[in-house]
């Protein structure tokens, strides 16, 4: 992929590179690339529930790490920019942000499902730089949009079913242990 086109839709599957780091195992969707990066970790859920951290939801949508940064803040993923005003699009039918009224009162009321939208405690970020870095230093495979639904297909294959698509490379790295030195 040339680094220059990294885009709000891209995919970024970590390399096993990254064992002892926060993205170990990750997959994550990038929402923003322009100055700085920003994404969104789809594959690691966290313990909690929506109505455990906002007392403003009556709903039990599980909510997933999205990565570092702001851990103390909520962000969201959906398909519904027809029920949620100024929503930012990502990618096809993929978008981020809108009102959040909009979002308390559609999922309340359930009209937004785990169908519709996915919560994340957090965001991924990269200064300007600091990613195609990362990328040329051979941390991250690239994809350019997802190749899955992120609403349906169960996040905790994702990680090994991005690698499948990866040749013989891939498939030694997804049948290796997440610790190889407990091995």
């Amino acid at each position: 992929m040339d680094l220059k086109k990294i885009q709000p839709g891209n995919i970024l599957v970590s390399k096993p590179s990254l064992i002892n780091d926060v993205f170990n195992r990750s997959v994550i969707l990038l929402t923003e690339h322009e100055e700085e990066t920003l994404g969104f970790v789809l594959n690691k859920k966290t313990d909690y529930f929506l109505g455990d951290l906002l007392s403003v939801f009556n709903v039990g949508i599980p909510v997933y790490e999205g990565g570092p940064v702001e851990i103390d803040s909520l962000f969201f993923i959906h398909k519904r920019p027809d029920l949620v005003r100024q929503s930012k699009l990502i990618t096809d039918d993929l978008y981020w942000c809108g009102d959040f009224n909009d979002i308390i009162n559609f999922v309340n009321n359930g009209l937004l499902t785990e169908k519709d939208i996915r919560f994340f405690i957090g965001y991924s970020g990269w200064s300007k730089g600091q990613l195609v870095n990362e990328i040329e230093n051979n941390y991250w495979y690239v994809e350019p949009k997802p190749d899955f639904d992120l609403f349906n297909d169960s996040p905790e294959l994702l990680w090994k079913n991005q690698l499948k698509n990866k040749g013989p490379e891939g498939l030694i790295w997804m049948n290796m242990p997440e610790n190889p030195t407990l091995n």
